[in-house]
């Protein structure tokens, strides 16, 4: 039952992107040169810049996927074909506290919504084509043992 809901929710995420999905085989995987990011880390919507925010305060620095997709020249200009982004959904949004703000990504919340931090889903389709055009991919981080008690 858990297992149905998981692929479920996969494919959930999957089909944000209206571009086809494209998985690997173990080979293909292996193949790959991959890049990962924190999403929120890596490149602000405008890409003129690195967010420049104090990360020991674990907050959201503004990183997006505009931003990523405008670095995209620049990741396979290094000899990457793959870029793996951070979580997609939609995180706990909490005050600051000793912990700080979900801006890796990891703590789930809603797996229906993405997570507005990053940008809006026509964001996220048009990394992800914009990728496809530059004959790279975009690699998903799930993290389902951060949302299975509301699966069960």
């Amino acid at each position: 039952m858990v297992t149905a809901k998981l692929f479920s929710a996969f494919v959930a995420i999957a089909s944000l992107v209206d571009c086809g999905v494209n998985a690997f085989d173990d080979n293909a995987a292996r193949s790959k040169a991959v890049y990962q990011v924190v999403t929120d880390r890596f490149a602000l919507t405008d890409a003129s810049a690195s967010p420049t925010c104090d990360t020991e305060d674990r907050v959201y620095c503004g990183g997006t996927w505009k931003g990523t997709e405008e670095k995209l020249d620049y990741i396979k200009g290094m000899g990457f074909d793959t870029v793996w982004i951070s979580p997609i959904v939609q995180n706990i949004n909490t005050t600051k506290n000793k912990l700080g703000e979900a801006y890796h990504g990891y703590w789930t919340q809603n797996i229906d919504v993405l997570n507005s931090h990053f940008g809006t889903e026509s964001d996220l389709k048009s990394l992800v084509t914009t990728a496809h055009s530059k004959d790279m991919y975009i690699m998903v981080d799930v993290v389902s043992m951060m949302c299975l008690s509301r699966l069960i």
